[in-house]
């Protein structure tokens, strides 16, 4: 799924007629016609920020190849999670990214297949074939685990095992160790290479180093649709699910693996992302000793650097941002008076936090600020605080709105160290940058400054 940059930009343009045609009842209603016609429900999940949600408004639900497709099949529901049903059925079914997609039997309300993203009307067409599929499978999810921990070990059981595994979404590294032992691993043809790259989410088996040695050939190939299939961003994606497993074994080891795996396989801002999870680690096991342990490293690490060692990836991650803009764009209306160059570098601002410079601006400033709450803080602490948000106020200086609250950290613990007067002449500044920007969390930078002139802060 791409990364959704929240654009300000008008409505998108609603679907032809001649594509999918969704209910426009309640949920209830929905369902209920569902059951009646003894249909799978399919359910589009969005909000009304999400830019790849507009972009199947605009350039796939109205196709007419969709429309043949879904509309025969599905009885088709549009769910706003942040609105009305949508927000009790979007916590009902776990929604966590959007667009998500729902494949939901009505007699039981259970979903029979999910998946995300926006991508080709072949792609979403074939998540269609895909739920029918689910569906009519004889065998349940328990009978396969029961086949295979029997010692069922046929090359079409295991293909079975791993795609209903997929479509549920468990966990299959087991069963792709088994499967791969029907393989073979030299004369493999790219049918099979792209079945165990489609079906590899974790680095707990033994196909990652497999699709790593052939790592070429995964980046010469090209499907033609909205995804990227190179080994580094295969690597990427099954970052967060490897960790997701070793944290809830409590697995330190395994930890220790996942960073090796990051160092060798997925070096683009390596730093940064091992710290992102060993602070998840120790944070959600636990640890609180070895988090401020975490913490404390990462922090001098950052502000050890310059804001020029930050060039290249803050450069990266605008170009990057600039496509996915575009990519959005082809899906909204473009307000009269407004060059597409003009709300690109708009967004790009409106979406600066997630350049690498900026974040670690933000690491910067949650931790001096933590120190500046620390009651039992001392001299040293609070001088060291000072440096780390002087480092965050220095990355941010072009963005007025993003250094205002670093600015107000440094001020806080300007005043907490008696430097008064410095903190009222920096608190002005920041509260002057927010006014400049007509932004709403003036009023409280104002509070904080006739505060710490009146002694009271």
């Amino acid at each position: 799924m791409r990364l959704l940059v929240a654009l300000l930009l008008a409505a998108p343009v609603v679907a032809d007629a001649q594509g999918i045609q969704f209910e426009t009842g309640t949920w209830k209603a929905a369902v209920a016609k569902a059951k009646v016609q003894n249909r799978l429900l399919y359910v589009d999940v969005y909000t009304t920020w999400c830019g790849p949600c507009k972009v199947l408004e605009k350039t796939v639900f109205p196709q007419q190849a969709v429309g043949d497709k879904y509309n025969p099949l599905f009885v088709n529901y549009h769910m706003d999670a942040e609105n009305g049903e949508g927000i009790a059925l979007a916590k009902k079914y776990a929604i966590n990214g959007f667009p998500t997609h729902l494949f939901i039997d009505p007699k039981t309300e259970t979903v029979v297949y999910r998946t995300s993203g926006a991508g080709s009307v072949a792609g979403f067409n074939e998540h269609a074939d895909v739920a029918l599929q689910e569906q009519a499978d004889p065998m349940t999810w328990t009978r396969y685990t029961e086949r295979f921990a029997s010692g069922t070990r046929t090359e079409p059981f295991l293909r079975a095992y791993l795609r209903k595994a997929e479509r549920l979404d468990q966990p299959n590294d087991a069963i792709l160790d088994a499967y791969l032992n029907t393989v073979d691993i030299k004369n493999m043809p790219d049918s099979t290479l792209y079945f165990i790259e489609d079906h590899t989410h974790t680095i707990w088996n033994h196909a990652a180093p497999l699709l790593r040695s052939y790592r070429a050939r995964l980046d010469a190939r090209d499907t033609g649709e909205d995804t990227y299939h190179s080994y580094a961003s295969q690597a990427q994606g099954w970052l967060y699910p490897s960790y997701e497993q070793l944290k809830n074994a409590k697995d330190e080891r395994k930890l220790t693996q996942l960073i090796r795996f990051i160092q060798t396989d997925v070096p683009e801002e390596a730093q940064t992302t091992i710290f992102f999870y060993r602070k998840r680690y120790y944070d959600e096991t636990n640890n609180p000793t070895q988090l401020k342990l975490v913490e404390l490293e990462e922090v001098n690490m950052i502000a050890s650097k310059t804001l020029t060692d930050y060039t290249v990836a803050d450069a990266k991650t605008r170009k990057d941002l600039e496509a996915q803009i575009r990519y959005q764009l082809a899906a909204m209306t473009i307000p009269e008076g407004k060059s597409i160059d003009t709300i690109i570098a708009e967004n790009i601002v409106r979406n600066v936090a997630s350049f690498p410079s900026m974040r670690a601006a933000q690491t910067l400033n949650d931790l001096a600020w933590k120190r500046y709450e620390n009651k039992k803080a001392t001299a040293a602490d609070l001088q060291q605080a000072l440096t780390w948000s002087a480092k965050a106020m220095e990355f941010s200086a072009s963005y007025p709105e993003q250094w205002a609250p670093y600015a107000d950290t440094h001020a806080s613990l300007l005043y907490r160290t008696g430097r008064k007067s410095d903190a009222i002449a920096l608190e002005e500044k920041a509260l002057q940058a927010l006014q400049k920007a007509e932004s709403t969390d003036a009023a409280t930078y104002e509070q904080t400054l006739q505060k710490m002139k009146s002694g009271t802060y």
